[in-house]
């Protein structure tokens, strides 16, 4: 289900993660989220990450889970994203994606954006980094665009 990295992209990794594998890659502290992963009942994780060009970082996480409360719950807890050591703002909704199931945060740290969406009992979450400091909105939009279409 995760859409492939462009033509000319260098792949770091693509496929599916055990559930201790994507909490030790995605959380700052793995044993607080391998918990809350097993909590909301997480089925199994997958991503595909790649570097563009040089220096667009892009990572795609999909993250399915046994029914929608689990999804929810990963959903809900995006909360933290309006830190100030986060992306510092309350970020926007995503074009074409439900009210309160899917948002886009612009870091405030230059060439920092996030977006998390949710379809059903699946989770989509891609983070992309620019070392360049700029965040082609366009082309993260286009991306995550394609990634709901095919869940």
């Amino acid at each position: 289900m995760l859409v492939d990295a462009p033509s000319g992209a260098d792949v770091a990794f693509s496929g599916a993660q055990s559930t201790d594998e994507y909490a030790a890659d995605y959380y700052d502290k793995p044993s607080a989220g391998i918990g809350a992963l097993i909590r909301d009942r997480v089925r199994r994780n997958a991503s595909n990450q790649w570097k563009e060009g040089r220096g667009t970082y892009v990572e795609i996480r999909l993250s399915q889970y046994r029914d929608r409360t689990g999804a929810a719950s990963f959903q809900r807890g995006m909360g933290y994203m309006s830190k100030a050591d986060m992306a510092g703002n309350n970020g926007k909704d995503l074009p074409g994606v439900p009210k309160d199931f899917g948002h886009m945060w612009i870091y405030s740290k230059p060439g920092h954006a996030r977006v998390v969406a949710r379809r059903g009992d699946i989770v989509m979450d891609i983070i992309y980094t620019n070392a360049d400091g700029r965040v082609d909105e366009g082309a993260l939009l286009d991306l995550a665009k394609r990634q709901w279409e095919r869940l």
